[in-house]
């Protein structure tokens, strides 16, 4: 008898500034161009857990976007002690060296020339470890918008579901 595997998402994972209610804090707030910030750190717990997750980027520039521009989003992987790049626990800023370790996610491309306006991008990431971080690289000519309620980075656990 063949089975079917389904997905199940569960309730998604908020990693934004502080001033949301976030999982945990990534100050994303004037994000200058050609620079970084990774997240707190953020512990699933112990036991099972989803592996797969999708992650959904919120962000909006300031100034005349440039079509094609793009941000990057990493994953910082951590058994509890080390943290890929030697990164720390706290919401801090991304030296451009270390992104050479982290696990990269997936591009979030500009769309429209338009000025302070939300865009989304997604991706799926293969996550197994038990604690995270989320990283943000703005590889584009502009500032990230500054507000603290407009950028979201959100993971959302996708387990397959035998049935």
């Amino acid at each position: 008898m063949a089975n079917k595997v389904y997905v199940n998402p569960e309730t998604a994972l908020l990693f934004a500034d502080a001033a949301q209610t976030e999982d945990a804090t990534l100050t994303l707030s004037a994000l200058a161009s050609g620079a970084g910030r990774y997240s707190a750190r953020f512990d699933r717990g112990a036991g099972a857990r989803a592996a797969l997750y999708e992650w959904l980027l919120n962000f909006s520039l300031t100034g005349t976007n440039v079509v094609a521009a793009q941000v990057e989003v990493y994953v910082v992987r951590s058994d509890g002690t080390y943290a890929d790049g030697a990164l720390g626990t706290a919401d801090a800023a991304l030296v451009t060296g270390k992104r050479n370790n982290l696990l990269f996610a997936g591009l979030a491309i500009v769309d429209q020339v338009t000025t302070n306006t939300v865009m989304s991008a997604r991706g799926y990431v293969w996550l197994p470890t038990r604690y995270f971080s989320m990283a943000v690289w703005n590889a584009t000519t502009l500032p990230f918008q500054t507000t603290t309620t407009l950028h979201q980075l959100y993971m959302t656990p996708v387990p397959d579901e035998i049935q």
